[in-house]
Order: structure tokens, then C-alpha cells, then sequence
């Protein structure tokens, strides 16, 4: 639904006004330097300088993790969406985060 602007099955559930403001960086300059390569939108990190990340992204990704290691995150520029959900304590998201965007990236073929 997120990937898709809102929609899902042909139902509308948000505009798209409201997933392009929720995916935007919304940090104010102020806190940049803080996060020099990703941001916030409403509700989740927004990648925003794919060259400084750790493993291999798009500009414009956005994801959220939760707790016992789950993520996900949508990448418009490649049309994906990829929901991992582990049992894993302690959180350990980095390392994972990390493992899987590298082996997704890996699958995508041009």
C-alpha cells in the first residue's frame, strides 16, 4: 500500500500527498549533523544519502525496525518492499538490517 502511493487492491487508503510527507525528511536543518545520510519522515527513517550508507540502498528508502530484530523498508527506486520478522534478543538490528539489504541487493537484477 505504501509502495503503491496508498492503494491497495484498488482501495484507497491514504493520498498521496500524505505517503510522499510520510517518506520525506522532515529533521530540521539544525539536526543534520546528526544524521548526515539518513532522516525522518512521519513514522520512518528515510534514507537520504545512499553513498554514506553501510550497505547498499536507494535514496528515497524508508524503513522502521521493532523490537526482537524485526525491519522493513520500502524502496520506490527499485519497486521493493521487504519485511523481515526474526526472534531475536537482544536486538541486534544493525547487523542484520545490514545482511539482508546485502543479500536482497545481490538478488536484484537490472
Amino acid at each position: 500500500m505504501l509502495l503503491n502511493g496508498g492503494t491497495f487492491e484498488g482501495n484507497r487508503y491514504l493520498s498521496p500527498r500524505t505517503v510522499k510527507v510520510m517518506r520525506s525528511d522532515r529533521l530540521p536543518e539544525a539536526a543534520r549533523a546528526s544524521y548526515p545520510r539518513d532522516g525522518f519522515g512521519l513514522n520512518v527513517g528515510v534514507v537520504i544519502d545512499n553513498t554514506a550508507m553501510p550497505y547498499p540502498a536507494s535514496n528515497g528508502e524508508y524503513s522502521w525496525g521493532g523490537l526482537a530484530t524485526t525491519h522493513f523498508w520500502i524502496d520506490p527506486e527499485q519497486e521493493l518492499v521487504v519485511i523481515f520478522l526474526t526472534q531475536y534478543l537482544p536486538l541486534d538490528s544493525p547487523f542484520y538490517r545490514d545482511l539482508m539489504h546485502r543479500m536482497v541487493h545481490s538478488a536484484i537484477i537490472d
